[in-house]
């Protein structure tokens, strides 16, 4: 691989979805090797103490840093970015390069829309800086923003965590534990950049309800027809098989929702036919998602 140096230009033409492409366009896909200071000045006092960070492509070095400093490749950069885009499609490389000094790289992600910080009413983030700092103790981090920098001081003042608007999403040290905590990482960023598709909307609203177990028997299982022996008894065994599915353990922690409701009410019209052909019932109502119970629950929940 030749010699690439910093060409002055953030911005891709072009979006790019996958982190190893980014590297390139970015010519950033280069390795570095730790190498004792002292094999490459051995008079320097106390150099036995430090460790160079050498670019393989050229020899260059590009960082001097403590012997307990890993060396965090930039193809940790591409991990971080793609687990943003695996789960969230909206985002893209959008530009990469390095720093003029050498020792930082960097990938910039686009989204096509706001994610708030957590905050209402913060303006939250449409794109993320990812920076690796090959000199000093400073990490790897991962930037959230608004807007598309144009200059390196921008970015300067974002990879520092001093540009007005941004907050820094994730840090990775680099220490010897840096491969777990850029497990951690990519788990945050995924978390920070997933957006609830309409079901899983659904669901946040059902668990917000707070639902008696009386009221969730009304729900459900509704009042017998009559005073009938018969009637009371098929309305009694009713209620039994949706009280078993509603404190059922993989249900009871949420039984006081509207969605735990809901997800004993389904169980138990998957689970609770009295049929003489019960496998079959079953089987039919799968196939042809005859919900009846549940369905009747989701209605009163969404019209309460």
């Amino acid at each position: 691989m030749t010699n690439r140096k910093f060409s002055g230009k953030l911005n891709f033409p072009e979006p790019v979805k996958g982190g190893a492409t980014a590297l390139r366009k970015a010519a950033i896909d280069w390795t570095a090797t730790a190498v004792p200071l002292s094999d490459l000045s051995p008079s320097h006092p106390g150099a036995e103490r430090w460790v160079a960070a050498i670019r393989d492509t050229d020899q260059n070095m590009i960082g001097v840093n403590g012997r307990r400093h890993v060396i965090v490749q930039n193809s940790a950069l591409a991990e971080l970015g793609d687990a943003i885009v695996q789960m969230n499609a909206g985002f893209s490389y959008t530009g990469g390069g390095a720093f003029p000094s050498g020792d930082k790289t960097y990938l910039i992600l686009s989204g096509e829309r706001n994610i708030n910080f957590g905050q209402a009413d913060d303006n939250g983030f449409n794109a993320i800086l990812l920076v690796n700092d090959f000199n000093g103790n400073s990490p790897v981090t991962a930037t959230g923003f608004i807007g598309r920098p144009f200059c390196t001081n921008q970015l300067s003042g974002l990879a520092r965590g001093r540009k007005k608007g941004s907050q820094r999403l994730v840090r990775v040290s680099h220490t010897a534990s840096a491969t777990w905590q850029l497990a951690a990482a990519k788990d945050t960023l995924r978390e920070l950049v997933h957006e609830m598709d309409d079901t899983e909307r659904e669901l946040q609203e059902l668990i917000k309800i707070t639902v008696t177990q009386d009221d969730a028997v009304k729900m459900a299982c509704g009042e017998p027809s009559s005073d009938a022996a018969r009637s009371i008894t098929t309305w009694e065994n009713k209620v039994n098989d949706f009280l078993i599915e509603l404190t059922a353990p993989w249900n009871a922690h949420i039984a006081h929702t509207g969605l735990g409701v809901v997800m004993a009410a389904q169980g138990m019209d998957e689970h609770g036919s009295r049929s003489v052909d019960r496998d079959k019932s079953r089987i039919d109502r799968l196939i042809t998602a005859n919900f009846p119970s549940m369905n009747r629950v989701l209605h009163q929940l969404i019209s309460a």
